[in-house]
């Protein structure tokens, strides 16, 4: 919804001194204004990531993400009668949101391409380059929620694996 959008320019519009264009923060707005922040990652000299970030899946996370929490409104501390509305959120139901978010970005073909392109382009051992791979592929083969299962019981060993592979 644009409620904070319209708040916004609502605001703007009835201070006079202001001559600015307020940003559009509607959801479309915000993806818009983020995009491009996350769509190409420099992650050494002369070595970035891109990532092709689709619009429809933010705003299907955006979406599913309005459902991680509870709407609830508390009275303030203020000295008049006044409440405050808050958002008591699920943190389980957002990570699970957001890894399913992830993985549909990252899994998109164009992104798999970039990620084994950038893969290429570090300065890995042989053992790392196949450790990552490996993990990648697993990740990009599978659905969200066994990739989060696989991903869960993976991660704690990746550390382990990593530094076993430096002694060879």
């Amino acid at each position: 919804s644009g409620v904070l959008n319209d708040q916004l320019n609502k605001i703007i519009s009835e201070i006079k001194l202001v001559s600015i264009d307020p940003p559009d923060l509607t959801s479309a707005g915000f993806f818009n204004l983020i995009a491009p922040m996350l769509g190409s990652m420099e992650l050494a000299p002369g070595l970035t990531l891109d990532l092709n970030l689709g619009q429809d899946r933010f705003l299907g996370f955006l979406e599913d993400l309005e459902g991680c929490g509870d709407y609830t409104v508390k009275e303030s501390v203020s000295r008049t009668d006044a409440y405050i509305a808050t958002i008591d959120a699920d943190k389980a139901d957002t990570f699970v949101v957001l890894f399913y978010y992830l993985h549909s970005e990252l899994t998109a073909p164009e992104n798999v391409q970039s990620f084994h392109r950038t893969i290429k382009g570090l300065d890995l051992g042989t053992y790392e380059t196949f450790a990552i791979r490996l993990l990648l592929n697993v990740i990009v083969s599978l659905p969200a929620p066994f990739a989060l299962n696989i991903t869960r019981v993976l991660l704690p060993f990746a550390n382990i694996i990593l530094g076993f592979s430096k002694v060879f």
